[in-house]
């Protein structure tokens, strides 16, 4: 399929490496002819913090030129739908949606939107932590990261033995090609279908980075586990996913961190 991405500068998008990138301020001068998939990444500020208005729903605005094209559209949406749990909780995509903050909220009601109008025409991808090297973004990995490398440790403000579902972005990667290419209708989870403990995350990236680094753990609630069952796009994609040698996927990510930094 000829594929364009749309939101050049994000973190997935700059993975996206075999398709053609645009930035949304550029994407309204693209020629659709060209193709035959777009998938969006970008994502306006105020999407995650204000309530839900269509003027700043880029992904509505792009779906929907894309769709009246005649083109399929991929959604990255969020994990974040399913809710915040202090109990470990496995989510597949039955299960009831329980947004809690704008950004859950906004996108659950986008998914809707583009589901209704447009149900022949689109993909939606629930990601978990989709994680890679991410110095400086505002994601946990992030946080962790630029912790760090401003800090000497990662303050951790919930318990340690916190679950939550982690992919990489490599793999998250291959993943979305196959979408692209099957085009599957409907809602799925991008995700491991593992529960890693967030111990193993950070413990494994302070190995990697060294300079005397440690953990300053000033929370002891168990906080937001998840794990995401990805059954239904193993099954349509008729693909493989994992198992993650989680150790040193962080560790190596830990120590690229130091190189950068020396």
């Amino acid at each position: 399929m000829r594929t364009l991405v749309v939101g050049a500068n994000s973190f997935i998008a700059r993975h996206l490496t075999k398709f053609v990138k645009v930035s949304y301020y550029d994407f309204e001068n693209v020629d659709l002819t060209k193709y035959d998939v777009v998938i969006n990444c970008a994502i306006n500020p105020l999407y995650k913090t204000e309530n839900y208005q269509e003027s700043i729903d880029i992904d509505f605005e792009i779906g929907k030129k894309v769709c009246e094209h005649g083109l399929h559209f991929i959604m990255l949406s969020t994990s974040k739908i399913y809710g915040d749990c202090g109990d470990l909780k496995c989510y597949n995509e039955f299960s009831t949606p329980k947004p809690y903050d704008n950004h859950s909220t906004n996108k659950l009601i986008t998914e809707n939107k583009l589901l209704t109008n447009f149900p022949r025409q689109i993909t939606i991808l629930r990601g978990s932590n989709i994680f890679g090297f991410e110095y400086g973004r505002n994601s946990f990995m992030g946080y962790c990261m630029s912790q760090l490398v401003n800090e000497g440790k990662i303050i951790l403000t919930f318990s340690e033995d916190s679950k939550r579902d982690f992919l990489p972005i490599e793999d998250a990667v291959k993943i979305i090609e196959f979408v692209c290419d099957i085009r599957p209708l409907g809602v799925y989870n991008l995700s491991s279908n593992y529960p890693l403990k967030v111990i193993t995350v950070i413990q494994s990236l302070i190995d990697g980075y060294g300079y005397n680094s440690h953990i300053d753990q000033t929370g002891f609630k168990l906080d937001r586990q998840f794990v995401l069952d990805n059954t239904k796009l193993k099954e349509t994609l008729n693909i493989y996913i994992g198992p993650f040698d989680y150790k040193k996927i962080f560790y190596y990510l830990g120590k690229q961190l130091y190189e950068q930094r020396n």
